[in-house]
């Protein structure tokens, strides 16, 4: 296995660079709830083309479905009117 390591310079953050080799190495993966895996079907693109502001989106949409105990769907979340978003 190849290690990658960048140091943070002086007054940056410190920050962790990964490679999708490392995760297959280490037999890691990352689930995705049903909703997720067809919302990215219905926009036809990989999890990794997704906006992080995209994902907190549709965690919060999941998160208040649950709270009003609804099942978060597809058509759901295109049906509602989101100008406020």
């Amino acid at each position: 296995m190849k290690a990658f390591f960048v140091k943070a310079m002086k007054g940056e953050a410190h920050f962790v660079y990964m490679c999708t080799d490392v995760f297959k190495e280490l037999s890691v993966q990352f689930s995705l709830a049903d909703f997720e895996c067809e919302m990215l079907c219905l926009m036809n693109i990989a999890h990794v083309q997704l906006h992080l502001n995209s994902w907190a989106f549709l965690c919060t949409f999941q998160i208040l479905c649950k709270r009003l105990s609804i099942e978060p769907t597809v058509n759901l979340c295109i049906s509602i009117n989101w100008k406020w978003v």
